[in-house]
């Protein structure tokens, strides 16, 4: 396993037991959306707010394809409690707010075959309306880590973004100045 994780194949989970468990990012099955805690990730509700941060790749076809594997190690050690880790997705508690970390991809030919490339970075944060302190911490610790990431590793260093805001659509929200767009997790 040792040389799987020189190799930037797995990663280990030391604080699980005694012995380490390695997570295979490539690996992961594809989010369920059965598997997502509505709890947190409901808009519908109006005692919930979704706000977060797009990170869109400037001059490049794609991230390094070992970033997900180098930002989902941080966000491990970081994270209060982890709830779902798949392809692309990461789910978890901090601050008390529920944290969605996902890379989204569009298809493109490779050779052969289609596969998947990963051109942005949402970091969306799930809080209570009636308390956004939590949610907005949890942002920012995040978004500091994401930095660290890309800052730690000379393979980072040429990966420039463009950075957007997001938040929950509400229906007192002008459909023609601010339309709802759809997301399978978030809602509008």
């Amino acid at each position: 396993m040792e040389a799987m994780t020189s190799l930037e194949i797995c990663y280990p989970l030391m604080t699980l037991r005694p012995e380490p468990v390695f997570v295979f990012p490539g690996l992961l099955p594809p989010l369920d959306l059965a598997e997502v805690d509505h709890m947190f990730w409901s808009n519908r509700d109006a005692e919930r707010t979704v706000f977060g941060r797009r990170y869109v790749l400037q001059e490049a076809r794609g991230f390094p394809p070992t970033l997900l594997l180098h930002f989902f190690r941080r966000l491990h050690t970081v994270a209060d409690r982890v709830d779902l880790v798949r392809r692309n997705h990461f789910f978890f508690v901090l601050f008390g707010a529920g944290v969605m970390v996902r890379f989204n991809t569009s298809p493109v030919g490779i050779r052969s075959s289609s596969g998947q490339l990963a051109v942005s970075l949402d970091i969306a944060v799930s809080t209570s309306t009636a308390n956004v302190e939590p949610g907005c911490r949890a942002l920012d610790r995040i978004t500091l880590e994401l930095a660290l990431t890309l800052a730690s590793e000379w393979q980072f260093h040429s990966v420039r973004l463009a950075k957007y805001g997001f938040a929950a659509w509400r229906s007192s929200d002008d459909p023609v100045l601010c339309p709802p767009e759809a997301d399978v997790v978030l809602g509008h």
